[in-house]
């Protein structure tokens, strides 16, 4: 899945950002926020590293259990 690079204007300031999602991560429960200054790709200005919890991953099981 490709990730797109999107651009947010804030006060007099170009920044890029992107939300990934790293496959190959031991846990995969978690997404990156990466945040650019316009024409400084070089390296993130910032990273946030954030828990998500995927409602679909035990979805299987919930509408199979039984019902006591």
């Amino acid at each position: 899945m490709r990730m797109k690079l999107r651009r947010i204007h804030v006060d007099g300031c170009d920044f890029f950002w992107r939300v990934l999602w790293d496959p190959d991560a031991a846990n995969g429960d978690y997404l990156f926020l990466r945040v650019w200054v316009a024409g400084r790709k070089a390296y993130p200005w910032l990273t946030v590293h954030y828990q998500f919890h995927n409602p679909w991953l035990f979805y299987g099981d919930i509408i199979n259990a039984v019902t006591p």
